[in-house]
């Protein structure tokens, strides 16, 4: 079974921000995306919010989770060619991430009182994709898990 190829191409690049050090995406030139569609957040205060099935994440996704809980599953995301970056902070709360095989994944970030598993995971394909996970979980939990999609919809036809 072939690789699906991402449809769209990178926003702008990442670079870090002078002041803060974060990775952000460069400001784009004419033709390009406009920088907030780039940008990305998902927010979860005292509940919960998915994002799964077919949907594009932007490049650089902030996560915010307290007291809540938030879980995003790229299996059956467009992701941008090269790297898209996920920030994520949780509160009290959790995060679940869910990515599939054919995707690079470098996960780490700091548990206080909490977790944050720091999964790599290496695509067998030399051009993958790149998801960047990074953040801090503060009595919360952040899980990475690479996981296949069910044999259901691998079979199902686009």
């Amino acid at each position: 079974m072939s690789r699906p190829t991402p449809s769209k191409p990178r926003a702008a690049p990442l670079v870090p921000d002078s002041e803060t050090g974060e990775w952000l995406p460069e400001h784009p030139g004419d033709g390009d995306l406009a920088p907030e569609d780039a940008w990305g957040r998902v927010l979860a205060i005292l509940g919960g919010t998915a994002r799964k099935g077919a949907w594009e994440p932007p490049a650089y996704l902030r996560v915010t989770a307290v007291m809540g809980g938030v879980e995003l599953d790229f299996r059956e995301a467009d992701l941008l060619e090269g790297e898209t970056v996920i920030e994520v902070f949780a509160l009290m709360g959790g995060v679940s991430i869910v990515v599939p095989p054919h995707v690079d994944v470098q996960a780490g970030g700091t548990g206080l009182l909490g977790g944050f598993s720091g999964l790599s995971h290496r695509a067998r394909e030399a051009d993958a994709p790149l998801l960047r996970i990074e953040g801090v979980a503060v009595l919360a939990g952040v899980d990475v898990k690479v996981k296949k999609l069910p044999l259901k919809k691998r079979l199902l036809p686009s």
